[in-house]
């Protein structure tokens, strides 16, 4: 026993064995200096080789443009290839091309998905309406794939996206609403920094909104304003409260599409802590090593949204394009919370918007219309005298109170600590006892905010009860045993 004790006390024994591996993959990425430029089409050698971009209005046929695109992006030559758009662009009405000018610029537009900054070659044309006919139909029928370019952008060039953002908006003829949703769903989803999206929203598309539709003004500035907000606040959270997994994952391209989007497969360790991300959730996937060929040293980065999940294995749509080195590369996973609530409020905020008198009631007060129907609403006749104010409320909390018993709709605001949940508390019991069968609904964006007007409720001292029953908590997150 003495000498195992000296043994033990003596001798290293332990070895620690990593449960995940630590390692990532190491990887490279095509360069111009793997080319054999014997086996390249002559119209790729001289443009490529020697930089002769005059050949780019020479080429007879659409698909050669998109052979010279994806050559220029799988060797990562990207400033070539935004020369290559801005030389074409810039010789829209001036050169005569071997093909015409509609037919090469859908193959540029259809290619912008895959290098977002591609689109700010787009600012540099001239206004729209001094182009040929053709060209302005389809940058008008595209506008919304260069808008969508920009907010992918945003990642890589940050705030320089802002100025081509705004500058495509002023040329555009028309917008609809339903583009605007899709756009502030996007920007939830691909937009790291809240100042960012503030600008792509509220500094730019909002500021356009009453030109782009303009025969419903007060419809679309509210619901801008409410889809910004929803976005925003989406992506603030995934700031705050992004958890980055400590196992790297292998990813997988799969022949799927979602909405126009690429779909992949992302292989999880079942023990690995966090587990598989819920469907609906927010995920942001990045490089775990850059290229090792590769100077910049920068970490691709893609967000996407998980469409199915099961133990192991998460299927995402992605919204940023997939790099060629998708399936030789370890990635590291940042969950970035779920987006179902976002997700709710946008479709809700875009039918209040489309469908306002199916959607709600109150629309018309929301959005400024006229309602000629009966007003909602449970009011007395004379709250002057029918209602005591409560001596625990400031004056600004009991007149809220009186609002609304005056009215059909109430909106409240004030800073956190300002004695928000305690007047929405008080104001249920004032209705529950001028109208003792009255049912009362209390949602919240968050469980914590229903809970907490719940507690606040229950513990009160003045609860009315009409022999109904008692409330009924309700979640949208209850699982069958």
């Amino acid at each position: 026993m003495r000498n195992l004790d000296l043994w033990l006390e003596y001798v290293d024994t332990q070895e620690v064995v990593p449960l995940f591996e630590q390692n990532a993959r190491e990887y490279t990425i095509p360069t111009l200096k793997d080319v054999d430029w014997e086996k390249q089409p002559q119209f790729i050698s001289q443009i490529v080789r020697h930089e002769s971009l005059i050949q780019l209005l020479m080429l007879d046929k659409t698909e050669n443009y998109t052979k010279l695109f994806n050559f220029l992006l799988e060797h990562d030559q990207k400033e070539l290839l935004i020369r290559c758009f801005s030389y074409i662009l810039a010789s829209f009405g001036h050169h005569v091309f071997s093909l015409e000018h509609s037919a090469v610029l859908y193959q540029m537009l259809d290619f912008i998905p895959r290098c977002p900054v591609l689109a700010i070659s787009f600012t540099r044309l001239e206004a729209w309406s001094a182009l040929p006919e053709d060209v302005r139909e389809v940058l008008e029928a595209h506008a919304e794939v260069l808008l969508k370019a920009f907010i992918l952008a945003a990642n890589t060039v940050g705030e320089a996206t802002v100025g081509p953002f705004q500058t495509v908006l002023s040329r555009i003829i028309s917008l609809s609403i339903s583009t605007c949703g899709r756009l502030a769903e996007l920007v939830a989803l691909a937009v790291k920094s809240p100042d960012v999206a503030v600008e792509l929203l509220l500094g730019s598309l909002e500021r356009e909104s009453a030109r782009l539709v303009p025969a419903r003004p007060t419809v679309v500035r509210h619901t801008v304003k409410n889809l910004a907000g929803i976005a925003i606040d989406h992506i603030s959270e995934a700031k705050e409260e992004g958890r980055v997994r400590e196992d790297l994952i292998d990813l997988k391209m799969l022949p799927d599409t979602e909405d126009g989007c690429p779909v992949i497969e992302a292989q999880i360790r079942i023990d690995a802590k966090g587990g598989t991300p819920e469907t609906s959730a927010h995920v942001r996937l990045t490089a775990a090593t850059p290229p090792s060929n590769s100077l910049s040293g920068r970490l691709y980065s893609m967000d996407g949204l998980v469409i199915s999940s099961s133990p192991g294995t998460a299927k995402i749509k992605c919204y940023h394009s997939l790099p060629s080195f998708l399936e030789s590369c370890s990635w590291k996973m940042t969950y970035c919370g779920p987006f179902v609530t976002a997700k709710t409020m946008i479709d809700a905020t875009l039918t209040l918007a489309l469908d306002p008198e199916e959607d709600c009631v109150v629309s018309p007060l929301l959005l400024g219309h006229r309602h000629d129907g009966p007003t909602p609403g449970l009011f007395l006749a004379d709250t002057e005298t029918s209602h005591t104010l409560h001596p625990a409320l400031n004056a600004s909390q009991n007149a809220a109170v009186l609002s609304s018993l005056r009215n059909p709709l109430t909106c409240l605001w004030g800073p956190p600590g300002t004695g928000k949940t305690q007047t929405i508390v008080e104001i249920i019991k004032v209705i529950q006892a001028h109208h003792r069968r009255a049912r009362i609904l209390v949602s919240a964006p968050t469980h914590n905010a229903v809970d907490n007007v719940m507690r606040r409720y229950l513990s009160g001292p003045e609860r009315v009860n009409d022999g109904g029953g008692s409330p009924l908590r309700v979640s949208t997150e209850v699982r069958s045993p």
